[in-house]
Order: C-alpha cells, then structure tokens, then sequence
C-alpha cells in the first residue's frame, strides 16, 4: 500500500528467548479485550500458536484508559539494526523558522499504518494475559520501526522535502513565504497523504500556527529559540558560596586541562583554599583565577564535533544526584580519554526528586539523548553511568511504570550501559551537583529544569499528579510573566538601569518589617514561610483526600462502636475533655493545636482503615521513612500506637529498605565537639512542649550557651512562621550575645 513495508532481520533466526510472563492490573483487563477484539476485527492482530512471545506490558495512562506495549528488548538485541539516516534537526528549524507561515502535521496511530512483510510477522508474536498475537502492523518498541517510518516518509514526500517541507519520523513541517503559497503547499501534502491512505486526528494537526514546537525548540514570529551556546554552563558558572563548590569546579577543569594551555597556574589559588583547615573566605585573586578560568575554557576549542569517520566510540556520560542531572558525551579510544562534544546539567523539580534512585538515574540517560538526539541516533554508542543497576536495564525483567514508558524512546538508540565506580565520574557528578547548594532566592528559568517526561509524553497522559501540577502551575506564571513584560513595554520603551545585587538586598531590608516586643501575631504561612509544625509535616490535605470517598467516613463512624477506646468517649464524652464529637465524628487536637480526625482500629472492605491512611500518606510524602511519614499521617489524623504501625509499614516497604539502607561502615567512637573559646560562640538550641497555653504561647525554645551553660527561655507558638522566630531570634539573642560560630540542633 504505501511502496514500502517493515522488515525484521534477525542475526540468530534460531536463537530461543527467555521471556517472562505478561501482567495486565485487574482494572484494566476489560479495556484490554477490546483492544484486542478492536485490532483483530481490523486486521492488525492475528491469535496463533507460537513457541515464544514477547510479553505484552499494560500501562494505565493518567485518564484511565489503557496503553499497551511489547517488551522486546531481547528481540532487539538479535536484530540487525537498520542505519538509514535521519534529517539533520539543525537544517530542520533554520528552514521553518526563515519564513512567515509554518504548519505541523502529525500522523496519529503512525506506526500501525505501515505492514510488516509476510515472512517476518512470525517474529513480532507478542504474549498476553488472553492469549498470544502476531502483528500485521509495524510495533511501536521495534528498534528498526523510527528507520523504516522514515524511509517511507522520504519516499512519499521526496519531490518536496527541501522546499516547502521537512518531515522527521511522524511529524511533518511545512514551510512558506506567503498565505496564499501555504495553502497550495498544504493541499500538495494533504494529497500525498490521502493518496497513500495514511490517517491523521484533527487535534494533532496546527495549521497556520503562531508558534510551533519544532523538534525540542520552539518556533514563533520572532524566529527559532535555540538552545545557548554549549559551553554556557562553564561560561555562566556562579561564584563558589563554600569548598565543596569549589571542589567541583576544578575537579571539572581538572578534566579538561588537557585540551586548555596553562590552565594550572589558575587553578592552583582555588585549590589552595580548603587546606589546613582555613575559614572560607573568597578574595579578588580567587574571583579573577575563576573568571580567567571560565575565559580560557570558552576561548579555546575544548568541544569538538563527532566525527563519524573515525573508529573511536561515542561516550556518553551520565549521573544523577539529589538536585539534578548532569552529563557530557565524546568521542575516543576510552570514556577517561573521550574529546568532549558537549555539557548538560539540569536541575530537578519538586516531583523528580521523589522519583526513586534508579529513576533518577535512567532520566539522566534520557535528558541526555533528548538532548544530543541528532547526534547520536542511528551509531553504537556506550552509556556510562554509576548506577549499577542500569547496567541490566536492558535485560531486567520488571521496570518501573516510568522505566516501561521512556523505553520506549530509548529503543530508538543502538547503546548499551556500563558502569563505574562513582568517585571516578568526575565530571558528570560535577555537573549534575550544580544545584546542591541551592537557596532559597535562586529563580531558574523553565529551560533549565529537567523536562524528558514531559518531552516524551507531549499530551501528559501519563504523568504524576504532583509533576502535572507543576506544569499546569509554571504555565500559568509564565503566562503572567509574559503579559507583564508585554504591559511594561507598552508603558515605556526606555531601558530600565540594572540594578546591582547589594540595592534589591538593601531595598528588601528596608521593606522588612521591624522587629518589636510584643509577642508577634501569627499571619498566614506560605509555602516559602512555614510554621515550626507545618515544616515538619508537608503535603497534600489527606482528610480532603480520603475524605471524597462517602463510604471512609461511614466505615470510620460505624467503627467507633467496636474500638476499646473511642467507644468510652462516646458513652461518656464529659468525662474525656481531650476529645470532642461533631457530626457523628471524634476530634483531637495535635500538637500544632490544628483538629485531627480520630480513627477507630477497623476494616474498610478488606483492609484495615490504618493501612488505608498510611499507605496513601506514604505514596505523598515519598519514601522518607519512619519520622516523615509520621508527622504527615499525625498532622491529619490520630489513633493509639501510630508511630508503632507506621514503622510496621515502612519496614516492610521495599522501596524504603533499599533507598535507607545503611551502607556506611561501622561507626568508631565518638567524638565530642569542639570546646568554644568565648561565650556564646557555640550554642544549642531545641524546641519543647507542647504546655497548656499561656498568653498564646504553647511552646518554649530553648537557647544555650555551650561554653557557660547559660540558657534563655523563649515563649513562642506553633503559628509562628519561620520569618517570625528570625526576628525573635535577632531580638532575644544575636541583640544581647552577637551571632554565634556554630548552631548545634536536632
């Protein structure tokens, strides 16, 4: 039908496959069969008898519905991998940007338009909970399937490619000078399409599009966005703020030194510094070997482009840590050796760093290849990682949801992983730490975060809640950023003078409010401005949570009859004051003085109403273990023995067991600290209570002095925000005894 079908060249037609058994969630199996039942009316899927299967994956998307997908990364591993070569991306955007009028056309279903030959459709049997199917159709995980959906696009659109359009995979680019030019070059292409039978969906085509996402860069009238130059993380480093900043910036230049002239000679001061013990102290020599450095490492021709003809292999770098991602990729005879082609570091969002280890580390991989995606696609390359466990990622029997889904994309790439030791991943690490030192006043902008789920899955029908959250929010303040910008110019068109860092910190001082002597009345906390219990305990409100389900606070109601405790306080509630009884529901008060609904030891169906909260706060907090889950469950419910089955709940977690497991050696004696040399160089410092309310004081912080043991008693509340008990602490203790060397606290 379309002049071109899919091949599937085995290396081994006779090698045998140990696969193991598909799994579809019981609430899916019902939109499972009538996938199957829809593909086989239409002639995609053919139920056989076959001596092996891949197994087919069932993956629940973020509405509900069902995306299935075939594990075949053994199948690829035993193919003969097609080198067709793919448009240059580059070329791609200069043309679509250089004009006036663009459209984007995508195919919808695209790979299921193009038919397997006869003699291969054997080879793509796949296994499910119903049964075993062969593919008529080209599979979406087939390593081959991105070349051969190219060469079909080359040939159907070969007389236009070039001129007035550009197609890459599945998405077609259509470029003109004028209106009335694009409307003939739209029914050109329109035409192509009908005449090979291919199928689009209305909502996947933008015709006459004001901006267009071309690629991974966005297109609009003022021309291609493009990434910045690709040694900007170097060339925009900020200024080390302690040593292990410092440590990381010349351990990366200590990599490249080879390929810069008299690097040494700056380096030198700033290694210096942390030795024999001296304070941190950044001096004008220290700032001008850092600028010189950044200047020599943009000066000089450190990147250097693959060049294909070469027998060396192509190296990419990868490493996650709890910030951020970072990676580098080159080519050489070793990955220690390799010239490098280009940096990247991104930062991590709230919702990744709740990802598990092995999650962040694989979306290292995958923001690098998104990256480098041009580069690298249709050559061997060699992933180095130190995560061990990638190094069978490709051969691992069960992934992750997230895993399954990005694996998706990473088929398209002939790679394989290898793993080293971290302390020798010198300069990923660097890169991906860039964000450790992080405070609270540093503002990044939307690109240097990581996005590769968000890249990968363009409609977010398969991401988290709390990611989609903060994408539906970071839309919305750009758009109010770009409506603010767009007022102000209007307003006026003359450039504002810059403004030096020392007057906005100077001008936000001097808005501050004064610190006074009465007890400071609690305001609204933010998220930025917790109080002392809410910064113990943050997240979602999981009564509102649980609480949609009619049938919790009915279980909850009938319950209180047969638990020991609650049924005395509904007997006699005048005799238990610490309760109180509204709506048929028993409330307590938690240390923060907030209300805390009260839950009888009983089933909700066949699981006990404990389990129910526990195992939903411990899916919002994340694995943090024992004190985080914890505080959450405690800010919004109470029962006896609480802390007793949340441990009981996290021991038996088996992400919490491998992300907390202890591997440090054994611990040797212990060390004292170090003894003050004046007063008040040192202190302590801890919070206590909760005591009955006084004056609306409910807590005391206790300040001490380490050297003399002299202690000050400071009644404060749990509605203070932490802007609060800074004013306090300023009034009460850095007014009488100065600021302290070392805070010593829980």
């Amino acid at each position: 039908m379309h002049g071109v079908n899919h091949h599937i060249p085995l290396i081994d037609k006779n090698k045998r496959y140990n696969y193991h058994l598909p799994w579809c969630p019981d609430s899916m199996k019902v939109q499972l069969m009538e996938k199957i039942t829809r593909y086989t009316r239409a002639g995609w899927w053919e139920s056989v008898q076959t001596d092996q299967a891949a197994p087919m994956l069932c993956i629940p998307k973020k509405s509900g519905k069902l995306r299935t997908a075939i594990d075949a990364r053994k199948w690829n591993d035993n193919t003969i991998k097609d080198v067709t070569p793919f448009p240059d991306q580059d070329q791609i955007r200069l043309d679509v940007a250089r004009v006036k009028i663009r459209s984007k056309i995508d195919f919808s279903d695209a790979y299921e338009q193009i038919c397997t030959v006869p003699k291969d459709i054997h080879k793509s049997a796949f296994a499910t909970i119903f049964g075993t199917y062969i593919s008529h159709t080209m599979q979406i995980r087939d390593c081959n399937a991105p070349a051969t959906f190219q060469r079909v696009m080359t040939m159907i659109f070969r007389d236009f490619i070039g001129i007035f359009l550009h197609v890459y995979l599945d998405d077609l680019f259509v470029y003109s000078k004028s209106v009335d030019d694009h409307e003939k070059h739209l029914a050109l292409v329109f035409d192509k399409i009908r005449k090979f039978q291919f199928y689009l969906k209305e909502e996947k085509c933008e015709l006459y599009a004001e901006e267009v996402d071309c690629l991974g860069h966005m297109i609009d009238h003022r021309g291609l966005h493009v990434d910045a130059d690709k040694m900007t993380r170097i060339r925009n480093w900020r200024q080390p703020r302690n040593y292990n900043d410092v440590q990381k910036f010349v351990g990366l230049v200590q990599y490249l030194a080879h390929f810069l002239p008299d690097i040494s000679s700056y380096t030198g001061p700033l290694s210096a510094m942390s030795k024999n013990g001296q304070p941190f102290m950044w001096q004008p020599l220290h700032d001008k070997c850092f600028e010189m450095i950044k200047y020599i490492c943009c000066k000089t021709p450190v990147l250097v482009p693959m060049n294909h003809d070469m027998d060396n292999p192509i190296w990419v770098i990868c490493d996650a840590s709890v910030s951020g991602v970072g990676a580098m990729y080159g080519q050489g005879p070793t990955w220690q050796t390799c010239r490098p082609a280009g940096f990247m570091s991104h930062k991590f969002t709230d919702a990744q760093r709740h990802y598990r280890v092995f999650e962040q580390e694989t979306i290292a991989i995958l923001e690098a290849l998104l990256k480098w995606e041009d580069k690298l696609i249709g050559y061997r390359i060699h992933v180095v990682t130190d995560h061990q466990a990638l190094e069978f990622f490709k051969t691992q029997d069960r992934l992750s949801s997230r895993q399954t889904r990005w694996m998706e994309y990473l088929s398209r790439f002939d790679f394989d992983i290898r793993y080293i030791r971290g302390k020798l991943n010198k300069v990923a690490d660097c890169l991906s730490r860039y964000y450790e030192s992080d405070t609270w006043y540093d503002v990044y902008d939307v690109s240097e975060y990581v996005d590769a789920d968000k890249q990968l899955d363009p409609t977010l029908d398969d991401i988290p809640w709390n990611r989609l959250r903060e994408i539906e929010d970071r839309t919305v303040e750009m758009h109010a950023i770009r409506v603010t910008k767009a007022t102000q110019r209007c307003k006026s068109n003359r450039l504002a003078e810059r403004q030096e860092d020392r007057d906005i910190r100077a001008a936000e001082l001097a808005a501050a409010p004064e610190p006074v002597n009465e007890a400071p009345v609690a305001g609204p906390a933010t998220e930025e401005d917790p109080t002392v219990f809410e910064s113990r305990a943050r997240g979602e409100h999981l009564v509102a949570k649980l609480t949609a389900n009619d049938s919790f606070l009915a279980d909850i109601r009938s319950g209180y009859e047969h638990d020991s405790l609650f049924a005395k306080v509904l007997k006699q509630p005048d005799q238990h004051t610490a309760f109180t009884i509204r709506d048929q529901l028993i409330w307590s008060h938690n240390r923060g003085g907030e209300q805390v609904l009260c839950v009888p030891s009983t089933k909700m169906g066949s699981q006990s109403l404990h389990g129910i909260i526990i195992d939903q706060a411990h899916m919002i907090v994340g694995h943090f273990g024992l004190q985080r889950t914890t505080d959450y469950v405690r800010r919004w419910y109470w029962w006896p023995r609480i802390h007793h089955e949340v441990q009981k709940f996290c021991n038996s977690c088996q992400v919490c067991l491998q992300a907390k497991e202890n591997a440090r050696p054994p611990q040797g004696l212990l060390h004292s600290l170090l003894i003050p040399t004046r007063l008040w160089q040192s202190i302590g410092m801890d919070f206590i209570g909760p005591f009955p309310e006084v004056d609306g004081y409910n807590y005391l912080w206790v300040v001490i002095c380490r050297m003399i043991n002299m202690v000050h008693l400071i009644p404060v509340n749990t509605k203070m925000t932490v802007s609060q008990l800074s004013w306090i602490y300023l009034k009460e203790i850095v007014r009488l005894h100065g600021l302290p060397a070392s805070i010593v606290s829980d």
